[in-house]
Protein backbone atom coordinates (compact mmCIF):
# COMPACT_ATOMS: atom_id res chain seq x y z
CA UNK A 1 0.00 0.00 0.00
CA UNK A 2 1.38 3.46 -0.91
CA UNK A 3 1.21 5.62 2.59
CA UNK A 4 2.63 9.15 1.70
CA UNK A 5 3.63 11.20 -1.36
CA UNK A 6 7.24 10.05 -1.70
CA UNK A 7 6.28 5.90 -1.52
CA UNK A 8 3.73 7.47 -4.64
CA UNK A 9 6.29 9.47 -6.72
CA UNK A 10 8.80 6.34 -6.36
CA UNK A 11 6.09 3.88 -7.30
CA UNK A 12 5.38 5.77 -10.51
CA UNK A 13 9.20 5.72 -11.50
CA UNK A 14 9.12 2.26 -11.00
CA UNK A 15 5.79 1.74 -12.80
CA UNK A 16 7.41 3.61 -16.10
CA UNK A 17 9.98 1.65 -15.76
CA UNK A 18 8.61 -1.19 -16.13
CA UNK A 19 6.07 0.02 -18.37
CA UNK A 20 8.95 0.89 -20.75
CA UNK A 21 10.37 -2.60 -20.35
CA UNK A 22 7.90 -4.03 -21.22
CA UNK A 23 6.67 -2.69 -24.44
CA UNK A 24 10.52 -3.15 -25.47
CA UNK A 25 10.22 -6.65 -24.50
CA UNK A 26 7.15 -7.37 -26.54
CA UNK A 27 8.24 -5.62 -29.83
CA UNK A 28 11.12 -7.97 -29.79
CA UNK A 29 11.49 -11.78 -31.22
CA UNK A 30 12.43 -14.02 -28.89
CA UNK A 31 16.12 -14.43 -28.43
CA UNK A 32 17.80 -17.02 -30.16
CA UNK A 33 19.35 -17.94 -27.18
CA UNK A 34 16.48 -18.61 -25.03
CA UNK A 35 13.37 -20.84 -24.62
CA UNK A 36 10.25 -19.18 -25.61
CA UNK A 37 8.80 -20.92 -22.92
CA UNK A 38 11.20 -18.97 -20.34
CA UNK A 39 10.82 -15.74 -22.63
CA UNK A 40 6.73 -15.59 -22.14
CA UNK A 41 7.45 -16.12 -18.27
CA UNK A 42 9.79 -13.41 -18.60
CA UNK A 43 7.15 -10.85 -20.01
CA UNK A 44 4.14 -12.18 -18.27
CA UNK A 45 6.42 -11.32 -14.68
CA UNK A 46 6.97 -8.00 -15.69
CA UNK A 47 3.21 -7.25 -16.95
CA UNK A 48 2.22 -9.20 -13.37
CA UNK A 49 4.48 -6.38 -11.89
CA UNK A 50 3.68 -3.51 -13.61
CA UNK A 51 -0.38 -4.43 -12.98
CA UNK A 52 0.66 -4.49 -8.87
CA UNK A 53 2.17 -1.05 -8.84
CA UNK A 54 -0.80 0.38 -11.25
CA UNK A 55 -3.45 -1.06 -8.49
CA UNK A 56 -1.48 0.40 -5.91
CA UNK A 57 -1.43 3.86 -7.95
CA UNK A 58 -5.04 3.73 -8.78
CA UNK A 59 -5.71 3.17 -5.09
CA UNK A 60 -3.85 6.02 -4.07
CA UNK A 61 -5.04 8.51 -6.41
CA UNK A 62 -8.86 7.60 -5.39
CA UNK A 63 -7.88 8.38 -1.82
CA UNK A 64 -6.08 11.37 -2.97
CA UNK A 65 -9.16 12.56 -5.13
CA UNK A 66 -11.13 13.17 -1.85
CA UNK A 67 -14.50 10.79 -3.32
CA UNK A 68 -13.75 8.65 -0.72
CA UNK A 69 -16.02 8.50 2.26
CA UNK A 70 -16.37 4.56 2.90
CA UNK A 71 -13.24 2.42 3.47
CA UNK A 72 -14.36 -1.67 3.45
CA UNK A 73 -12.54 -3.81 6.35
CA UNK A 74 -13.20 -7.37 6.28
CA UNK A 75 -11.63 -8.20 10.07
CA UNK A 76 -9.64 -6.36 12.48
CA UNK A 77 -6.42 -7.30 11.05
CA UNK A 78 -7.30 -5.04 8.02
CA UNK A 79 -8.72 -2.08 10.87
CA UNK A 80 -4.97 -0.37 10.68
CA UNK A 81 -4.55 0.07 7.18
CA UNK A 82 -8.50 1.18 7.05
CA UNK A 83 -7.20 4.08 9.18
CA UNK A 84 -4.44 4.81 7.15
CA UNK A 85 -6.72 5.39 3.77
CA UNK A 86 -8.91 7.54 5.95
CA UNK A 87 -6.71 9.60 6.80
CA UNK A 88 -5.28 10.19 3.48
CA UNK A 89 -8.93 10.25 1.95
CA UNK A 90 -9.31 13.23 4.28
CA UNK A 91 -6.00 14.84 3.03
CA UNK A 92 -5.12 15.00 6.77
CA UNK A 93 -1.18 15.49 6.91
CA UNK A 94 0.67 13.46 9.73
CA UNK A 95 1.39 16.80 11.51
CA UNK A 96 -2.49 17.57 11.23
CA UNK A 97 -3.41 14.29 12.59
CA UNK A 98 -0.40 14.09 15.45
CA UNK A 99 -1.87 17.72 16.76
CA UNK A 100 -5.10 16.23 17.14
CA UNK A 101 -4.46 13.75 19.77
CA UNK A 102 -1.34 15.14 21.13
CA UNK A 103 2.30 13.56 20.12
CA UNK A 104 4.65 14.39 17.26
CA UNK A 105 4.67 14.08 13.47
CA UNK A 106 7.50 11.55 13.62
CA UNK A 107 5.16 8.90 16.03
CA UNK A 108 2.15 8.95 13.04
CA UNK A 109 5.07 8.30 10.68
CA UNK A 110 6.65 5.39 13.06
CA UNK A 111 2.87 4.32 13.93
CA UNK A 112 2.11 3.81 10.08
CA UNK A 113 5.57 2.43 9.17
CA UNK A 114 4.38 -0.83 11.21
CA UNK A 115 1.33 -0.50 10.19
CA UNK A 116 -0.11 0.50 13.86
CA UNK A 117 1.51 -2.97 15.23
CA UNK A 118 2.82 -0.87 17.98
CA UNK A 119 -0.09 1.20 18.61
CA UNK A 120 -2.06 0.56 21.89
CA UNK A 121 -5.48 0.11 22.28
CA UNK A 122 -6.14 3.63 23.37
CA UNK A 123 -4.01 5.40 20.56
CA UNK A 124 -6.72 3.85 18.27
CA UNK A 125 -9.59 5.45 19.92
CA UNK A 126 -7.96 8.65 19.74
CA UNK A 127 -6.78 8.50 16.17
CA UNK A 128 -10.11 7.29 15.10
CA UNK A 129 -12.18 9.79 17.06
CA UNK A 130 -9.95 12.17 15.40
CA UNK A 131 -10.85 11.36 12.15
CA UNK A 132 -14.24 10.97 12.59
CA UNK A 133 -14.36 6.93 11.66
CA UNK A 134 -17.31 5.57 12.48
CA UNK A 135 -17.01 1.72 12.82
CA UNK A 136 -20.38 -0.57 11.88
CA UNK A 137 -19.22 -3.62 12.52
CA UNK A 138 -20.49 -6.68 14.61
CA UNK A 139 -18.62 -8.97 16.76
CA UNK A 140 -19.23 -12.53 17.24
CA UNK A 141 -17.98 -14.49 20.05
CA UNK A 142 -18.06 -17.93 21.64
CA UNK A 143 -20.02 -18.51 25.17
CA UNK A 144 -17.56 -21.03 26.18
CA UNK A 145 -14.19 -21.40 25.66
CA UNK A 146 -12.93 -24.52 23.74
CA UNK A 147 -11.94 -27.47 25.51
CA UNK A 148 -9.85 -29.83 23.94
CA UNK A 149 -5.92 -28.60 23.37
CA UNK A 150 -6.49 -29.39 19.97
CA UNK A 151 -7.76 -25.81 19.29
CA UNK A 152 -4.00 -24.81 19.74
CA UNK A 153 -3.69 -26.40 16.04
CA UNK A 154 -6.15 -23.42 14.78
CA UNK A 155 -3.55 -21.48 16.26
CA UNK A 156 -1.18 -22.93 14.51
CA UNK A 157 0.28 -24.42 18.24
CA UNK A 158 1.26 -27.61 18.71
CA UNK A 159 2.12 -29.07 22.49
CA UNK A 160 5.37 -30.81 20.61
CA UNK A 161 6.50 -27.53 20.15
CA UNK A 162 5.55 -25.78 23.56
CA UNK A 163 7.51 -28.90 25.40
CA UNK A 164 10.49 -29.07 23.03
CA UNK A 165 10.39 -25.02 23.19
CA UNK A 166 8.98 -23.95 26.47
CA UNK A 167 8.50 -26.53 29.33
CA UNK A 168 10.70 -29.63 28.47
CA UNK A 169 10.60 -30.47 32.48
CA UNK A 170 6.70 -31.03 31.71
CA UNK A 171 5.33 -34.28 31.75
CA UNK A 172 4.52 -35.61 28.20
CA UNK A 173 0.76 -35.91 28.77
CA UNK A 174 -1.16 -32.91 26.55
CA UNK A 175 -3.00 -31.49 29.97
CA UNK A 176 0.41 -31.36 31.87
CA UNK A 177 2.12 -29.63 28.65
CA UNK A 178 -0.68 -27.11 29.05
CA UNK A 179 -0.34 -26.48 32.60
CA UNK A 180 3.58 -26.05 32.81
CA UNK A 181 3.07 -23.62 29.67
CA UNK A 182 0.00 -21.80 30.20
CA UNK A 183 2.07 -18.59 31.73
CA UNK A 184 3.82 -18.51 28.33
CA UNK A 185 0.91 -19.45 26.02
CA UNK A 186 -1.02 -15.97 27.75
CA UNK A 187 2.44 -13.77 27.03
CA UNK A 188 3.65 -14.97 23.88
CA UNK A 189 0.36 -15.58 22.05
CA UNK A 190 -2.41 -13.89 25.04
CA UNK A 191 -4.01 -17.80 25.18
CA UNK A 192 -5.46 -18.07 28.30
CA UNK A 193 -5.56 -21.98 29.80
CA UNK A 194 -8.24 -22.03 32.31
CA UNK A 195 -8.05 -24.25 35.33
CA UNK A 196 -9.72 -27.21 33.87
CA UNK A 197 -8.03 -27.26 30.95
CA UNK A 198 -9.48 -25.43 28.41
CA UNK A 199 -8.22 -22.38 26.22
CA UNK A 200 -10.08 -19.73 25.26
CA UNK A 201 -8.74 -18.02 21.95
CA UNK A 202 -10.25 -15.22 22.17
CA UNK A 203 -7.20 -12.41 22.50
CA UNK A 204 -4.79 -14.69 20.58
CA UNK A 205 -2.49 -12.37 18.90
CA UNK A 206 0.11 -12.84 16.28
CA UNK A 207 0.44 -9.09 15.49
CA UNK A 208 3.84 -9.46 15.02
CA UNK A 209 3.26 -11.07 11.77
CA UNK A 210 2.56 -8.08 11.00
CA UNK A 211 -0.41 -8.19 7.88
CA UNK A 212 0.79 -10.20 5.85
CA UNK A 213 -1.11 -12.50 4.20
CA UNK A 214 0.96 -15.37 3.79
CA UNK A 215 0.92 -17.35 0.73
CA UNK A 216 2.75 -20.68 1.13
CA UNK A 217 4.12 -23.60 -0.73
CA UNK A 218 1.63 -26.55 -0.71
CA UNK A 219 3.23 -28.61 2.48
CA UNK A 220 3.39 -25.35 4.76
CA UNK A 221 0.40 -24.52 7.05
CA UNK A 222 -0.02 -20.51 6.96
CA UNK A 223 -0.68 -20.60 10.46
CA UNK A 224 1.98 -22.41 12.05
CA UNK A 225 4.48 -19.70 9.83
CA UNK A 226 1.94 -17.06 11.73
CA UNK A 227 2.46 -18.11 14.73
CA UNK A 228 5.83 -19.51 14.63
CA UNK A 229 6.43 -15.39 14.11
CA UNK A 230 4.90 -14.40 16.87
CA UNK A 231 7.23 -16.64 19.07
CA UNK A 232 10.52 -15.33 17.19
CA UNK A 233 9.56 -11.72 18.21
CA UNK A 234 8.98 -12.61 21.80
CA UNK A 235 12.35 -14.36 21.72
CA UNK A 236 13.82 -11.19 19.61
CA UNK A 237 12.09 -8.63 22.48
CA UNK A 238 14.12 -10.65 25.15
CA UNK A 239 17.58 -10.81 23.25
CA UNK A 240 17.01 -7.12 21.68
CA UNK A 241 17.20 -6.09 26.14
CA UNK A 242 20.72 -7.17 26.16
CA UNK A 243 22.75 -5.22 23.58
CA UNK A 244 23.44 -1.75 23.47
CA UNK A 245 20.54 0.74 22.44
CA UNK A 246 21.40 2.22 18.99
CA UNK A 247 22.69 -0.35 16.78
CA UNK A 248 24.63 0.82 14.02
CA UNK A 249 23.15 1.40 10.90
CA UNK A 250 24.61 -0.76 7.80
CA UNK A 251 25.80 0.71 4.94
CA UNK A 252 23.62 0.55 2.01
CA UNK A 253 26.60 0.37 -0.45
CA UNK A 254 27.52 -2.93 -0.99
CA UNK A 255 31.29 -1.20 -1.38
CA UNK A 256 31.07 0.17 1.81
CA UNK A 257 29.23 -2.88 3.46
CA UNK A 258 31.74 -5.44 1.78
CA UNK A 259 34.53 -3.53 3.42
CA UNK A 260 32.57 -3.17 7.22
CA UNK A 261 32.13 -7.03 7.05
CA UNK A 262 35.28 -8.10 5.83
CA UNK A 263 37.47 -9.56 8.45
CA UNK A 264 41.29 -8.74 8.95
CA UNK A 265 42.50 -11.86 6.70
CA UNK A 266 40.00 -10.51 3.71
CA UNK A 267 37.68 -12.85 3.86
CA UNK A 268 34.29 -12.81 3.79
CA UNK A 269 32.75 -15.57 5.58
CA UNK A 270 29.80 -16.58 7.85
CA UNK A 271 31.51 -16.22 10.72
CA UNK A 272 33.41 -12.83 10.45
CA UNK A 273 29.85 -11.02 9.03
CA UNK A 274 28.42 -12.59 12.24
CA UNK A 275 30.89 -11.17 14.43
CA UNK A 276 31.09 -7.49 12.41
CA UNK A 277 27.04 -7.44 13.17
CA UNK A 278 27.51 -8.24 16.61
CA UNK A 279 29.99 -5.74 16.73
CA UNK A 280 27.92 -3.06 15.65
CA UNK A 281 25.04 -3.72 18.31
CA UNK A 282 23.12 -5.51 16.16
CA UNK A 283 22.32 -9.25 17.28
CA UNK A 284 21.63 -12.43 14.90
CA UNK A 285 19.56 -15.76 16.60
CA UNK A 286 19.60 -18.88 14.88
CA UNK A 287 16.41 -21.04 14.85
CA UNK A 288 16.29 -24.22 13.68
CA UNK A 289 12.73 -25.61 13.92
CA UNK A 290 10.99 -27.14 11.02
CA UNK A 291 8.75 -24.41 9.99
CA UNK A 292 8.91 -22.71 6.27
CA UNK A 293 10.35 -19.15 8.02
CA UNK A 294 13.35 -17.77 6.80
CA UNK A 295 14.33 -14.99 8.67
CA UNK A 296 13.32 -11.23 9.64
CA UNK A 297 14.98 -7.90 11.23
CA UNK A 298 12.89 -6.62 13.73
CA UNK A 299 14.14 -2.94 15.40
CA UNK A 300 13.20 -3.02 18.92
CA UNK A 301 13.62 0.01 20.88
CA UNK A 302 16.40 1.13 18.78
CA UNK A 303 18.30 -1.85 18.33
CA UNK A 304 17.99 -4.28 15.67
CA UNK A 305 17.57 -8.20 15.71
CA UNK A 306 17.87 -10.25 13.21
CA UNK A 307 16.26 -13.86 13.28
CA UNK A 308 17.43 -16.83 11.06
CA UNK A 309 16.06 -19.93 10.42
CA UNK A 310 16.94 -21.92 6.95
CA UNK A 311 16.32 -25.67 6.37
CA UNK A 312 19.43 -25.67 4.21
CA UNK A 313 22.31 -26.17 6.30
CA UNK A 314 25.13 -24.69 3.85
CA UNK A 315 26.70 -21.57 4.79
CA UNK A 316 26.84 -19.72 1.37
CA UNK A 317 22.41 -19.90 1.91
CA UNK A 318 22.91 -18.33 5.11
CA UNK A 319 25.46 -15.62 4.68
CA UNK A 320 23.04 -14.40 1.68
CA UNK A 321 19.87 -14.45 4.08
CA UNK A 322 21.56 -12.59 6.55
CA UNK A 323 23.42 -9.82 4.56
CA UNK A 324 19.45 -9.50 3.12
CA UNK A 325 18.01 -9.12 6.76
CA UNK A 326 21.16 -6.76 7.19
CA UNK A 327 20.72 -4.70 4.52
CA UNK A 328 16.76 -4.04 6.22
CA UNK A 329 19.08 -2.77 9.39
CA UNK A 330 20.02 -0.10 7.32
CA UNK A 331 16.70 2.07 7.07
CA UNK A 332 17.17 5.59 8.92
CA UNK A 333 17.92 4.59 12.89
CA UNK A 334 14.58 5.04 15.02
CA UNK A 335 12.07 3.75 12.18
CA UNK A 336 9.95 1.13 13.84
CA UNK A 337 9.54 -1.38 11.08
CA UNK A 338 9.28 -5.01 10.76
CA UNK A 339 9.94 -7.26 7.68
CA UNK A 340 9.24 -10.97 7.06
CA UNK A 341 10.86 -12.76 4.38
CA UNK A 342 11.06 -16.02 2.86
CA UNK A 343 8.48 -18.35 2.22
CA UNK A 344 6.10 -16.92 4.72
CA UNK A 345 5.76 -14.07 2.65
CA UNK A 346 2.87 -12.72 0.09
CA UNK A 347 3.94 -12.00 -3.68
CA UNK A 348 3.20 -7.93 -2.65
CA UNK A 349 5.54 -8.02 0.40
CA UNK A 350 8.47 -10.52 -1.53
CA UNK A 351 8.32 -8.15 -5.01
CA UNK A 352 8.73 -5.20 -2.79
CA UNK A 353 10.98 -3.09 -4.13
CA UNK A 354 12.73 -3.25 -0.74
CA UNK A 355 12.80 -6.99 -1.21
CA UNK A 356 14.17 -6.82 -4.55
CA UNK A 357 16.98 -4.30 -3.12
CA UNK A 358 18.05 -6.24 0.03
CA UNK A 359 18.69 -9.08 -2.33
CA UNK A 360 20.42 -7.31 -5.24
CA UNK A 361 22.29 -5.86 -2.16
CA UNK A 362 23.32 -9.24 -0.82
CA UNK A 363 24.35 -10.52 -3.89
CA UNK A 364 26.52 -7.71 -4.71
CA UNK A 365 28.10 -7.70 -1.34
CA UNK A 366 29.18 -11.42 -1.66
CA UNK A 367 29.89 -11.01 -6.06
CA UNK A 368 32.00 -7.37 -5.51
CA UNK A 369 29.08 -5.81 -7.52
CA UNK A 370 29.47 -8.19 -10.01
CA UNK A 371 26.17 -10.36 -9.00
CA UNK A 372 24.22 -9.44 -11.93
CA UNK A 373 27.01 -9.65 -14.79
CA UNK A 374 27.36 -13.39 -13.77
CA UNK A 375 23.63 -14.24 -14.06
CA UNK A 376 23.63 -13.18 -17.28
CA UNK A 377 26.72 -14.84 -18.09
CA UNK A 378 25.37 -17.95 -16.21
CA UNK A 379 21.85 -17.51 -18.47
CA UNK A 380 23.65 -17.05 -22.14
CA UNK A 381 26.35 -20.13 -20.91
CA UNK A 382 23.05 -22.09 -20.53
CA UNK A 383 21.79 -21.17 -24.07
CA UNK A 384 18.42 -20.17 -22.44
CA UNK A 385 17.67 -23.65 -21.70
CA UNK A 386 17.25 -24.81 -17.74
CA UNK A 387 18.49 -28.07 -18.35
CA UNK A 388 22.30 -26.74 -18.92
CA UNK A 389 21.92 -24.19 -15.93
CA UNK A 390 23.75 -26.56 -13.21
CA UNK A 391 26.75 -27.22 -16.00
CA UNK A 392 26.89 -22.86 -16.74
CA UNK A 393 26.57 -22.11 -13.54
CA UNK A 394 29.96 -24.78 -12.35
CA UNK A 395 31.41 -23.56 -15.51
CA UNK A 396 31.40 -19.47 -14.71
CA UNK A 397 32.44 -19.93 -11.07
CA UNK A 398 35.31 -21.59 -11.61
CA UNK A 399 36.18 -19.05 -14.50
CA UNK A 400 35.33 -15.72 -12.54
CA UNK A 401 36.76 -17.81 -9.19
CA UNK A 402 33.41 -17.26 -7.25
CA UNK A 403 31.72 -18.93 -4.81
CA UNK A 404 29.75 -22.03 -6.67
CA UNK A 405 27.11 -22.02 -3.54
CA UNK A 406 26.32 -18.05 -3.59
CA UNK A 407 26.43 -18.00 -7.60
CA UNK A 408 23.94 -20.48 -7.11
CA UNK A 409 22.12 -18.76 -4.72
CA UNK A 410 21.74 -15.79 -6.58
CA UNK A 411 21.10 -17.20 -9.68
CA UNK A 412 17.89 -19.21 -8.07
CA UNK A 413 17.01 -15.67 -6.68
CA UNK A 414 17.16 -13.80 -9.97
CA UNK A 415 15.20 -16.90 -12.00
CA UNK A 416 12.34 -16.66 -9.42
CA UNK A 417 12.28 -12.77 -9.37
CA UNK A 418 12.73 -12.28 -13.67
CA UNK A 419 10.92 -15.42 -14.72
CA UNK A 420 9.14 -16.94 -11.87
CA UNK A 421 11.24 -20.76 -12.10
CA UNK A 422 11.59 -22.17 -8.96
CA UNK A 423 15.52 -23.10 -9.67
CA UNK A 424 16.28 -23.21 -5.42
CA UNK A 425 16.42 -27.09 -5.36
CA UNK A 426 19.25 -26.89 -8.45
CA UNK A 427 21.08 -24.46 -6.25
CA UNK A 428 21.04 -25.98 -3.01
CA UNK A 429 22.85 -29.15 -4.65
CA UNK A 430 25.24 -26.81 -5.57
CA UNK A 431 26.65 -26.18 -2.22
CA UNK A 432 30.31 -26.87 -1.61
CA UNK A 433 31.08 -28.74 1.53
CA UNK A 434 30.76 -26.28 4.49
CA UNK A 435 30.62 -26.08 7.84
CA UNK A 436 26.79 -26.39 9.15
CA UNK A 437 26.28 -23.34 9.28
CA UNK A 438 23.54 -23.21 11.87
CA UNK A 439 25.97 -24.39 13.98
CA UNK A 440 28.36 -21.51 13.70
CA UNK A 441 26.09 -18.68 13.89
CA UNK A 442 24.68 -20.84 17.23
CA UNK A 443 28.31 -20.89 18.65
CA UNK A 444 28.94 -16.81 17.63
CA UNK A 445 25.41 -16.51 19.58
CA UNK A 446 26.08 -18.02 22.74
CA UNK A 447 29.11 -16.20 22.90
CA UNK A 448 27.84 -12.93 22.24
CA UNK A 449 24.72 -13.29 24.21
CA UNK A 450 24.36 -11.36 27.80
CA UNK A 451 22.72 -14.05 29.21
CA UNK A 452 22.73 -12.14 32.92
CA UNK A 453 21.50 -9.24 31.65
CA UNK A 454 18.15 -11.38 32.24
CA UNK A 455 15.56 -12.97 34.49
CA UNK A 456 16.42 -16.12 35.00
CA UNK A 457 13.69 -17.50 33.46
CA UNK A 458 13.80 -15.10 30.22
CA UNK A 459 17.61 -16.59 30.04
CA UNK A 460 15.73 -19.98 29.86
CA UNK A 461 13.32 -19.28 26.97
CA UNK A 462 16.13 -18.00 25.11
CA UNK A 463 18.34 -20.41 25.80
CA UNK A 464 16.18 -23.42 24.61
CA UNK A 465 15.40 -21.39 21.26
CA UNK A 466 18.32 -21.56 20.16
CA UNK A 467 18.96 -24.98 20.78
CA UNK A 468 18.78 -27.51 17.69
CA UNK A 469 15.71 -30.12 18.76
CA UNK A 470 16.82 -32.80 20.18
CA UNK A 471 19.70 -31.66 21.86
Amino acid sequence: MIKNERQFRVTQTQASRFEAALAAARTKDVPDDTDPVIWKAYIDGMDSQLGTLKRELEEYSLLKSGKVDRIEVASLDEFPLGIIKARIAQGVTHKELADRIGVKPQQIQRWEDSDYETTGFNNFIKIADALGIVVHESISFRHKAQSSPEILATCGIDTKFLRRRLVPAAGSEPHQILEAASGYLRRIWGLVVSSDGSIDTRAFNCAAAGLVRYKLPKDANPLRVRAYTQYAYHIAERVAATIPENSAVVPRDWKQAREAFTGADGTLSLETVLRKAWQMNIAVVPLSDSIRFHGCCWRINNRNVVVLKQSVRAEARWLFDLLHELYHAGEEAGQTFDTVTGDGVDDQRRESAEERAANQFAGDVLLSGAAEDLYQECIAGANGHVANLKRSVRTVAERRSVNLGVLANYVAYSLKEERDIDWWGAASNLQPDSEDAYNIAAAVFKEQFKADKLSEGDRKLVELATLEPGV
